[in-house]
């Protein structure tokens, strides 16, 4: 029995598709649809002005969804291969779980305003697997994000006031905008295009210098090489090579790659993957180097908070407690509960008394 994708069984429950023969037969199914039937029934006693109801509904299902993908987004960069997700388990394992108190609660997460009126709204999304939070964070009144892993979207957003801020993030690239309809797409983790109907938009693809598109405009990436030499190779080959488990055969492709082009797309995964190995193999001198690397060209990446807490713990091993306090601060900042558990952990040992 093939069972839909969650994001086609909610299409087929929000056009009163007849999946009764299904649903007889799949338990998992069933129970979603029976979600689905009580959170539209519980929308529908809620107090929606003329008209609201149906987007209203739509905003509901579509938290909903949410939910579910959040559970997924632990790819974020790492989906390249299975080999990424086990070397990041045994880090994992090792420099956090081990050495940090229990991961904190759900409810005790940086904090996110789920219940915050959301200024996009997602016009229409084809094959698409996305996350739309909205956060909170300091000096910024509202903090929106999509996160788009794969296919199209488009999207109304309405104007944002001093302070808010609405972006898509993707892999390898981020777009924000003011106030805007625009459409967006992501082909295999890489932002392929731009288009924007109305208002500005700014993209800004890593590595790159950023673009401001206007009304009737569109962006797409230049043309990547092809040849034997060039990044994207380097990179299947090298992670080929981890698949196989040749560590330092892929190791060597990773580190050709980010010194054939430093600021390439690519390179962040390279640089990241370079600390990992090197971590997990115990040598602490190349760990510390290429942790210090992928934080010094990338200030801004999503694997920061996490790198930091990784450099830390190196750096409170070798005794110098100053730079890892200030190191497991920044690591604290991290939306995953387990990174920022370890980083807590780590400051508590750098204020404690031998």
């Amino acid at each position: 029995m093939t069972c839909p994708t969650p994001e086609a069984l909610s299409r087929a429950f929000s056009e009163g598709a007849d999946l009764s023969a299904h649903l007889a037969g799949c338990d998992a199914c069933r129970a979603a649809w029976s979600d689905y039937t009580r959170l539209r029934d519980a929308a529908r006693q809620l107090p929606w002005s003329a008209g609201d109801a149906v987007t209203g509904e739509a905003r509901l299902i579509e938290a909903a969804l949410v939910e579910r993908k959040a559970g997924r987004r632990a790819r974020t960069l790492q989906t390249r291969a299975a080999i990424g997700l086990a070397i990041a388990a045994s880090v994992a394992a090792f420099f956090l779980t081990s050495r940090s108190e229990p991961a904190t609660s759900a409810t005790e997460r940086a904090p996110v305003a789920t219940a915050a009126t959301k200024r996009a709204t997602v016009r229409d999304a084809q094959a698409a697997r996305f996350a739309h939070v909205t956060r909170t964070a300091p000096g910024v009144a509202h903090d929106e994000v999509i996160t788009l892993d794969e296919g199209t979207i488009a999207l109304d957003v309405a104007k944002l006031e001093v302070g808010e801020r609405f972006r898509v993030v993707t892999a390898d690239a981020e777009v924000e905008v003011r106030g805007t309809s625009f459409e967006v797409v992501v082909d295999h983790d890489h932002l392929a295009r731009v288009a924007v109907i109305s208002g500005r938009v700014v993209v800004r693809p890593r590595g790159a210098d950023e673009v401001v598109l206007g009304p009737g405009e569109s962006w797409t990436p230049p043309v990547r090489p092809t040849g034997l030499a060039s990044s994207e190779r380097l990179f299947q080959q090298g992670w080929d090579a981890l698949r196989a488990g040749d560590l330092a055969t892929g190791e060597t492709h990773l580190a050709a790659l980010v010194a054939q082009d430093p600021h390439d797309a690519l390179a962040e995964d390279a640089r990241y993957w370079r600390a990992v190995i090197a971590q997990r193999a115990h040598r602490t001198d190349d760990a510390r180097t290429l942790w210090r690397a992928l934080l010094a060209t990338h200030p801004g990446s999503a694997r920061a908070p996490e790198a930091s807490v990784m450099l830390g713990w190196l750096e409170l091993e070798r005794g110098d407690k100053e730079t890892a306090a200030r190191l497991f601060a920044k690591g604290a900042t991290s939306p995953d509960a387990e990174i920022a558990a370890s980083a807590k952990t780590g400051l508590e040992r750098t204020s404690a008394k031998n």
